[in-house]
């Protein structure tokens, strides 16, 4: 699926848990935003029980340079 995206098989994860983890008090998009600049070919997966929250992780896709 990706390669037909045209995007590389490159995959990013766990930016979200590592960052909480480690005490990061940022919002979860913001985060995520972070993760966007520092891999802009790759894929970015993220997971949620909330379906609400999937808007604002299209709103990043839409907002990518």
């Amino acid at each position: 699926m990706l390669l037909r995206r045209g995007r590389p098989l490159q995959i990013t994860h766990g930016y979200v848990s590592a960052a909480l983890a480690q005490g990061d008090k940022r919002p979860v998009g913001e985060i995520l935003r972070q993760a966007l600049l520092r891999n802009p070919e790759g894929a970015l997966i993220v997971s949620t029980k909330r379906i609400e929250r999937l808007s604002q992780y299209a709103k990043l896709l839409e907002d990518r340079p």
